[in-house]
Protein backbone atom coordinates (compact mmCIF):
# COMPACT_ATOMS: atom_id res chain seq x y z
CA UNK A 1 0.00 0.00 0.00
CA UNK A 2 1.73 3.82 -1.09
CA UNK A 3 2.06 7.04 1.27
CA UNK A 4 -1.62 7.71 0.14
CA UNK A 5 -3.34 5.00 1.05
CA UNK A 6 -2.29 5.55 4.62
CA UNK A 7 -2.83 9.48 4.51
CA UNK A 8 -6.30 9.17 6.06
CA UNK A 9 -4.98 6.96 8.84
CA UNK A 10 -2.62 9.70 9.45
CA UNK A 11 -4.73 12.32 9.58
CA UNK A 12 -6.97 10.63 11.60
CA UNK A 13 -4.46 9.78 14.02
CA UNK A 14 -3.26 13.89 14.38
CA UNK A 15 -7.18 14.93 14.51
CA UNK A 16 -7.63 12.51 17.42
CA UNK A 17 -4.60 13.74 19.75
CA UNK A 18 -5.80 17.53 18.85
CA UNK A 19 -9.63 16.88 19.84
CA UNK A 20 -9.38 15.75 23.33
CA UNK A 21 -7.61 19.22 23.64
CA UNK A 22 -10.52 21.27 21.78
CA UNK A 23 -13.10 19.37 24.00
CA UNK A 24 -11.29 20.06 27.46
CA UNK A 25 -10.74 24.15 26.49
CA UNK A 26 -14.49 24.12 25.55
CA UNK A 27 -15.60 22.89 29.08
CA UNK A 28 -12.96 24.46 31.03
CA UNK A 29 -14.29 27.82 29.56
CA UNK A 30 -18.15 27.08 30.57
CA UNK A 31 -17.58 25.73 33.64
CA UNK A 32 -15.50 29.15 34.72
CA UNK A 33 -17.94 31.72 33.35
CA UNK A 34 -21.67 29.76 34.71
CA UNK A 35 -22.92 30.97 38.32
CA UNK A 36 -25.09 29.08 40.46
CA UNK A 37 -27.48 30.10 42.95
CA UNK A 38 -28.69 33.57 43.21
CA UNK A 39 -26.66 36.70 41.93
CA UNK A 40 -26.01 39.79 44.25
CA UNK A 41 -28.74 41.73 44.48
CA UNK A 42 -29.47 44.81 42.45
CA UNK A 43 -28.33 48.13 43.31
CA UNK A 44 -31.62 48.94 44.21
CA UNK A 45 -32.60 45.73 46.82
CA UNK A 46 -28.81 45.94 48.03
CA UNK A 47 -29.07 49.50 49.20
CA UNK A 48 -32.94 48.99 50.69
CA UNK A 49 -30.86 45.82 53.08
CA UNK A 50 -28.38 47.95 53.91
CA UNK A 51 -30.27 50.43 55.60
CA UNK A 52 -30.51 47.85 58.60
CA UNK A 53 -27.65 46.23 60.73
CA UNK A 54 -28.26 42.71 62.40
CA UNK A 55 -26.35 42.99 65.95
CA UNK A 56 -26.46 41.18 69.23
CA UNK A 57 -29.60 43.14 70.18
CA UNK A 58 -30.26 43.21 73.94
CA UNK A 59 -33.70 42.14 75.27
CA UNK A 60 -35.73 42.67 79.11
CA UNK A 61 -38.11 40.31 79.51
CA UNK A 62 -39.20 40.72 83.04
CA UNK A 63 -39.95 37.80 85.15
CA UNK A 64 -42.35 36.56 82.08
CA UNK A 65 -40.20 36.75 78.97
CA UNK A 66 -42.77 39.20 77.81
CA UNK A 67 -39.40 40.86 75.46
CA UNK A 68 -39.32 44.99 75.04
CA UNK A 69 -36.07 46.05 73.65
CA UNK A 70 -33.42 47.92 75.30
CA UNK A 71 -32.48 51.41 74.48
CA UNK A 72 -29.89 51.54 77.05
CA UNK A 73 -26.30 49.59 77.08
CA UNK A 74 -25.72 46.40 78.70
CA UNK A 75 -23.32 47.84 80.75
CA UNK A 76 -25.48 50.50 82.25
CA UNK A 77 -28.43 47.69 82.71
CA UNK A 78 -28.57 46.05 86.22
CA UNK A 79 -31.03 42.69 85.78
CA UNK A 80 -32.53 41.96 89.21
CA UNK A 81 -33.23 38.64 91.00
CA UNK A 82 -36.20 36.89 89.17
CA UNK A 83 -35.89 38.60 85.94
CA UNK A 84 -35.14 37.14 81.85
CA UNK A 85 -32.95 38.97 79.86
CA UNK A 86 -32.42 38.33 76.26
CA UNK A 87 -29.91 38.60 73.34
CA UNK A 88 -31.14 37.88 69.82
CA UNK A 89 -28.89 38.34 66.88
CA UNK A 90 -30.89 40.44 64.24
CA UNK A 91 -32.29 43.60 63.33
CA UNK A 92 -32.67 45.07 66.45
CA UNK A 93 -36.04 45.88 67.83
CA UNK A 94 -37.90 43.75 65.46
CA UNK A 95 -36.92 40.78 66.17
CA UNK A 96 -37.13 39.72 69.88
CA UNK A 97 -35.57 35.98 71.14
CA UNK A 98 -37.84 33.15 70.33
CA UNK A 99 -38.44 32.07 73.53
CA UNK A 100 -41.13 32.25 75.74
CA UNK A 101 -39.70 30.63 78.65
CA UNK A 102 -40.79 32.59 81.92
CA UNK A 103 -38.12 33.09 84.66
CA UNK A 104 -40.19 30.11 86.65
CA UNK A 105 -39.68 27.72 83.59
CA UNK A 106 -35.66 27.99 83.21
CA UNK A 107 -34.48 28.40 87.08
CA UNK A 108 -37.38 25.99 88.88
CA UNK A 109 -35.90 25.24 91.91
CA UNK A 110 -32.60 27.11 91.52
CA UNK A 111 -31.56 29.16 94.43
CA UNK A 112 -28.47 31.72 94.72
CA UNK A 113 -25.65 31.67 97.14
CA UNK A 114 -25.35 34.61 99.11
CA UNK A 115 -24.38 38.00 97.18
CA UNK A 116 -25.70 36.08 94.35
CA UNK A 117 -28.81 36.46 92.46
CA UNK A 118 -30.94 34.22 90.25
CA UNK A 119 -31.61 35.83 86.24
CA UNK A 120 -32.98 33.67 83.65
CA UNK A 121 -30.64 34.14 80.54
CA UNK A 122 -31.82 33.58 76.85
CA UNK A 123 -29.55 33.54 73.78
CA UNK A 124 -30.71 33.44 70.19
CA UNK A 125 -27.87 33.01 67.53
CA UNK A 126 -30.50 34.15 64.74
CA UNK A 127 -30.45 31.08 62.73
CA UNK A 128 -33.36 31.26 59.92
CA UNK A 129 -34.72 28.22 61.16
CA UNK A 130 -35.06 28.85 64.64
CA UNK A 131 -32.34 26.70 65.85
CA UNK A 132 -29.55 27.56 68.59
CA UNK A 133 -31.61 29.32 70.89
CA UNK A 134 -30.82 28.22 74.35
CA UNK A 135 -31.94 29.09 77.92
CA UNK A 136 -30.03 29.12 81.44
CA UNK A 137 -30.27 30.04 84.71
CA UNK A 138 -27.10 32.00 85.83
CA UNK A 139 -25.90 33.52 88.78
CA UNK A 140 -23.91 36.32 88.94
CA UNK A 141 -23.20 39.37 91.82
CA UNK A 142 -26.17 40.42 93.11
CA UNK A 143 -25.28 43.90 91.50
CA UNK A 144 -24.02 42.78 88.09
CA UNK A 145 -25.04 44.35 85.02
CA UNK A 146 -26.55 42.71 82.65
CA UNK A 147 -22.90 42.29 80.76
CA UNK A 148 -21.78 40.16 83.42
CA UNK A 149 -25.10 38.53 83.63
CA UNK A 150 -24.23 37.31 79.80
CA UNK A 151 -20.64 36.26 81.01
CA UNK A 152 -21.76 34.00 83.78
CA UNK A 153 -23.55 31.96 81.18
CA UNK A 154 -21.56 32.58 77.94
CA UNK A 155 -18.25 33.56 76.01
CA UNK A 156 -18.19 37.21 74.99
CA UNK A 157 -16.85 39.31 72.89
CA UNK A 158 -16.87 43.06 73.30
CA UNK A 159 -16.33 46.33 71.48
CA UNK A 160 -13.37 48.16 71.92
CA UNK A 161 -14.61 50.31 74.48
CA UNK A 162 -15.90 47.52 76.97
CA UNK A 163 -19.83 49.15 76.13
CA UNK A 164 -21.04 46.66 73.00
CA UNK A 165 -21.53 43.19 73.02
CA UNK A 166 -19.56 42.23 69.91
CA UNK A 167 -19.77 38.56 69.68
CA UNK A 168 -21.27 35.80 72.00
CA UNK A 169 -20.03 32.16 71.92
CA UNK A 170 -17.42 33.12 68.71
CA UNK A 171 -20.40 34.00 66.52
CA UNK A 172 -19.31 36.21 64.77
CA UNK A 173 -15.72 36.31 65.18
CA UNK A 174 -14.94 39.83 63.91
CA UNK A 175 -16.88 42.72 64.29
CA UNK A 176 -19.91 44.41 65.90
CA UNK A 177 -22.34 44.33 63.26
CA UNK A 178 -23.09 43.80 59.66
CA UNK A 179 -25.64 45.28 57.21
CA UNK A 180 -28.31 42.63 56.07
CA UNK A 181 -26.88 41.73 52.87
CA UNK A 182 -24.34 40.49 54.51
CA UNK A 183 -25.53 39.01 57.31
CA UNK A 184 -23.24 35.88 58.72
CA UNK A 185 -25.63 34.11 60.54
CA UNK A 186 -27.31 30.81 58.35
CA UNK A 187 -27.58 30.85 54.79
CA UNK A 188 -30.08 33.26 53.89
CA UNK A 189 -27.76 36.09 52.98
CA UNK A 190 -29.09 37.57 49.53
CA UNK A 191 -25.72 38.67 48.50
CA UNK A 192 -24.69 35.18 48.23
CA UNK A 193 -22.64 33.69 45.19
CA UNK A 194 -21.10 30.65 44.21
CA UNK A 195 -18.71 29.31 41.70
CA UNK A 196 -19.45 26.80 39.50
CA UNK A 197 -18.15 23.41 40.95
CA UNK A 198 -19.75 20.67 38.12
CA UNK A 199 -17.84 17.62 37.00
CA UNK A 200 -18.09 19.06 32.81
CA UNK A 201 -14.12 18.86 32.95
CA UNK A 202 -14.02 15.71 34.23
CA UNK A 203 -16.48 14.44 32.05
CA UNK A 204 -13.97 15.50 28.95
CA UNK A 205 -11.58 12.52 29.38
CA UNK A 206 -14.46 9.44 28.05
CA UNK A 207 -15.93 12.00 25.54
CA UNK A 208 -12.53 12.47 23.88
CA UNK A 209 -11.44 9.25 24.23
CA UNK A 210 -14.76 7.84 22.05
CA UNK A 211 -14.53 10.44 19.66
CA UNK A 212 -10.49 9.46 18.99
CA UNK A 213 -11.98 6.25 18.44
CA UNK A 214 -14.65 7.02 16.19
CA UNK A 215 -12.21 9.19 13.98
CA UNK A 216 -9.34 6.09 13.89
CA UNK A 217 -12.43 3.48 13.15
CA UNK A 218 -13.78 5.91 10.20
CA UNK A 219 -9.79 6.25 8.73
CA UNK A 220 -9.08 2.47 8.69
CA UNK A 221 -12.34 1.88 6.88
CA UNK A 222 -11.50 4.41 4.53
CA UNK A 223 -7.92 2.76 4.32
CA UNK A 224 -9.15 -0.68 4.11
CA UNK A 225 -11.81 0.63 0.85
CA UNK A 226 -9.08 2.49 -0.66
CA UNK A 227 -6.72 -1.07 -0.87
CA UNK A 228 -9.44 -2.98 -2.03
CA UNK A 229 -10.11 -0.88 -5.06
CA UNK A 230 -6.52 -0.28 -5.45
CA UNK A 231 -6.07 -3.91 -5.70
CA UNK A 232 -9.34 -4.30 -8.09
CA UNK A 233 -7.20 -1.58 -10.83
CA UNK A 234 -4.30 -3.94 -10.55
CA UNK A 235 -5.98 -6.98 -11.52
CA UNK A 236 -8.14 -5.51 -14.61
Amino acid sequence: MTFRSFKPLLVALALALIAPLAIFTASSAQADETPLIAPAPSDSASSAADDKYVYWAFFDGGADANWAYSNKGTSSTVPTQGDVIGFRWGVGEGEAPRSDKAFDAICGTSTEQPGQKLVGLVIDPGNPDGSGVTSECVTPDENANATQVLQAGAQVRLGDDNAMVCGINGFPSTGCSYPVSQNPAGDESPAATVTQTTDSQNSFVPTAIIVGIIIVFAAIVIVIVRGRKSKTADKS
